[in-house]
Parts: structure tokens; C-alpha cells; sequence
């Protein structure tokens, strides 16, 4: 299930991208973000695992044919501030997903998002 603003999301995003890419409703972070266990130690995966358990993306955009991660999107209520007013979850997920290189979004809680600024994002 996905809330109204999800929704709005979701829809404002695949209506921008191109056809070998889609957006999917968040899922849990920790099976999204894929740790390369031949660069990181063992204990420094489990702990970013711990930071981000229970904690979801609001979307995520794929390659269509390979399924891999493109880039990810979170909501977050105080994504109009700095990037540390943002909630404590929402840090988590941008401090592993610079480590992985997986670039995150964070926007803002609305029930419709404007095309050109997602444009931006996406670009």
C-alpha cells in the first residue's frame, strides 16, 4: 500500500522517465542499498544494515532490464531545511547511500510535486 503522496510521487516520476526505466513503490533501504562486501569490512555491513533497518525509501527508480537501482527518493516533512533538520531515518539512509553511491532525493511530503523540480532532481 502507498499513501496519496507516494502515489503523487511515483506518478509525477514515471511520467518523466525514459522507457528503460521505471519507478517502484519504496521498499525496505537495507534490500535496496547493495554493500560490496569486497570493499567493506564484515562489521562495518552490519552496521550500516542496523542504521538502516526498518527505515524505506518512498521510491525507487530501476533499469528495466537489470532490475539495478538508478536512484532513490525519500520523503521527508523537513526536506524544505538543511540537511540537518531532515528526520533521523532520512539522515541514515543519505549517509549509506553516499557510501554506496546510490544517489537519494530527499522532497518534501506534498500531495502533488512539481514537474520541473522533479526534472531537476532527476537530471
Amino acid at each position: 500500500m502507498v499513501s496519496p503522496q507516494q502515489l503523487a510521487l511515483i506518478k509525477q516520476v514515471q511520467n518523466i522517465l525514459q522507457c528503460n526505466y521505471t519507478a517502484i513503490p519504496g521498499c525496505p533501504a537495507y534490500r535496496v542499498v547493495d554493500v560490496d562486501e569486497d570493499i567493506e569490512s564484515r562489521s562495518d555491513i552490519k552496521k550500516g544494515r542496523a542504521k538502516i533497518e526498518g527505515i524505506y525509501f518512498d521510491l525507487v527508480v530501476i533499469d528495466k532490464d537489470t532490475f539495478k537501482p538508478i536512484c532513490v527518493f525519500r520523503m521527508d516533512p523537513y526536506a524544505h531545511l538543511s540537511e540537518e533538520h531532515y528526520n533521523e531515518g532520512t539522515r541514515n539512509l543519505l549517509e549509506v547511500s553516499r557510501s554506496v553511491k546510490l544517489p537519494m532525493f530527499v522532497v518534501p511530503i506534498i500531495n502533488e510535486y512539481d514537474h520541473f523540480k522533479i526534472v531537476a532532481h532527476l537530471k
